[in-house]
């Protein structure tokens, strides 16, 4: 018993930082939204999916090899075999917000977006030394990693709304996004310095770790297809204000996305240890979670529906934005499959499923996107997210079902 009570404390512990970190991040947007109008938010909105995108890409999502060799190889073999790739990711993140910076130097909010490349750059290493953290038990320099970004960039947020600066909030915004994930990147690597560093009695290639993380890199950048592709595809559409409206609502409907990600913040690791107990004891309780979380999905349809009938509004909106909210609620309901099911497959090395897995769930979505934006703006991508996450979980599901128990 005492044993079961250390490990709810050790998840408890871990959830609570992940989710006051996700909580300051939200509250950061929330500033920003109350302080600008539905355009400025919309340029806002779009800046942390470029930001999103950034870490996909210039990341090589290189913190899940950190979770897979950590036990078996070190944390030294795992930074000797990708220090090149990290070089080469380096160059392209300053390169290309250089060449952001001359395209758009003219502009009053693009210009700043030049330091997008190499914040997300950065980002990603705090996402490796999170997951180093997290592996070794280290929950101190866990916190201050989690926390040192959002905590930095909600207090300069602040101070900049509270002294009324006259200065974009757009650049606000960035300036302290890339400061503060540069401090919490030189402290932890100065922290991890001996670790990163130290001669390992294992060796992992370079080859190996690559293939390994190239499937998963499709696999993000394809949940990247679904969680800000919509955003890109307004912003061919419809207005940057209505991009703004769209992006409140999302907001608003994507705290339950907050709360999961806590939730669920140690499953992967959990589950590497305990891959052998899959099949007999974790996966009823997964199945028992999953079920529910959808049932409580298609509850918020019909509550969304609801709303649209008797035109219901609340808070100064109009009833088409809170049927925004209620469906992008609903689809982070249905998005628990996938949060469970993939790392399962990705615990059984059976990432090149995954990507295809992921790959299918994009396609989906792009074309709900494509095909509903069009007609009904913001209320299409709310719609269109929805699907593409149900989708994913489901397959997630039946890849689980068909590989591993029947396999």
């Amino acid at each position: 018993m005492a044993v079961i009570y250390k490990k709810l404390g050790s998840v408890f512990s871990y959830s609570t930082v992940l989710l006051i970190s996700k909580g300051l991040t939200l509250l950061v947007s929330y500033l920003v939204a109350f302080a600008a109008d539905n355009t400025e938010f919309g340029y806002f909105s779009l800046a942390q999916a470029l930001f999103v995108t950034a870490v996909a890409l210039l990341g090589f999502n290189s913190s899940a090899a950190y979770i897979r060799y950590f036990y078996s190889k070190g944390v030294s073999s795992i930074y000797r075999a990708l220090k090149r790739i990290y070089l080469l990711f380096f160059l392209i993140s300053i390169s290309s917000g250089l060449l952001v910076y001359f395209v758009f130097s003219e502009h009053k909010y693009y210009i700043w977006y030049a330091l997008l490349p190499f914040s997300g750059f950065l980002a990603s290493h705090v996402a490796s030394f999170n997951a180093v953290y997290r592996s070794s038990g280290n929950f101190l320099w866990y916190a201050f990693a989690e926390l040192g970004r959002p905590v930095l960039v909600f207090l300069s947020l602040a101070a900049f709304l509270w002294f009324k600066f006259d200065f974009s909030i757009i650049a606000a915004y960035l300036l302290s996004l890339c400061c503060a994930v540069l401090l919490v990147v030189v402290l932890s690597f100065f922290h991890l310095r001996r670790v990163l560093f130290s001669r390992s009695l294992c060796s992992l290639s370079e080859k190996e770790v690559t293939v390994y993380l190239f499937p998963l890199v499709l696999v993000q950048l394809m949940a990247l297809l679904n969680n800000v592709g919509d955003r890109y595809i307004l912003s061919a559409f419809v207005t940057m204000d209505e991009l703004g409206m769209y992006g409140k609502a999302y907001l608003i409907g994507s705290a339950a996305g907050m709360v999961i990600d806590s939730l669920s913040l140690l499953w992967a690791p959990h589950l590497v240890r305990r891959i052998g107990d899959f099949k007999e004891e974790l996966y009823p309780k997964v199945l028992l979670v999953f079920g529910g979380a959808l049932c409580l999905s298609f509850l918020l349809l019909v509550g969304a529906g609801v709303v649209l009938i008797g035109e219901f509004s609340f808070f100064s909106f109009d009833h088409i934005f809170w049927v925004m909210t209620i469906i992008v609620l609903s689809a982070f309901m249905a998005r628990v499959g996938y949060q469970i099911f993939v790392p399962v497959l990705s615990a059984y090395d059976l990432t090149g499923v995954v990507a295809k897995l992921s790959f299918a769930g994009a396609v989906s979505g792009i074309i709900a996107n494509i095909a509903l934006i069009p007609v009904l703006g913001g209320l299409g991508a709310a719609i269109a997210t929805w699907i593409s996450f149900f989708i994913f979980s489901m397959l997630s599901f039946y890849v689980v079902r068909k590989k591993i128990f029947e396999g």
